[in-house]
């Protein structure tokens, strides 16, 4: 499974379950009558909100390839739901946690070390997970 920005093309894969290793799989969610697209672990560990690109949520393709896995980490200061394993699936490469400023605000991000892209780092009980590389 991997998420592809439909904007700029930016895509990334091969996530996984902190606790069990497992890979995430995209599913939906009901609330407050939206749906919100979630990635979950197949075990019941927990799940996070899907990945964001271009200030949107990024489509979901669950037959690409996941590339190579990538060494960051991400949990959930709230619930300990963790997720690793996030690479770049244009080139393979890492993506490492990082920072941005926009309009006055810190935004956590998760960018390609091979210069592709950048995704905004992912979600859990409503805030950014904190990076634990």
């Amino acid at each position: 499974m991997s998420y592809k920005c439909d904007k700029c093309n930016m895509s990334v894969g091969g996530m996984k379950c902190n606790k069990c290793s497992e890979p995430l799989a995209h599913d939906t969610i009901t609330k407050d009558g939206q749906q919100i697209a979630v990635s979950k672990c197949p075990k019941g560990c927990g799940m996070i909100k899907s990945p964001q690109c271009c200030g949107h949520d990024m489509a979901c393709d669950v037959a690409s390839g996941a590339g190579k896995e990538s060494n960051t980490t991400y949990s959930c200061d709230k619930c300990g739901m963790g997720v690793k394993g996030m690479a770049c699936t244009k080139c393979g490469g890492d993506l490492a946690h990082d920072s941005i400023d926009k309009d006055g605000q810190k935004i956590h991000v998760s960018k390609c070390s091979k210069g592709c892209g950048m995704v905004k780092s992912p979600q859990c009980c409503g805030q950014d997970m904190a990076c634990a590389r």
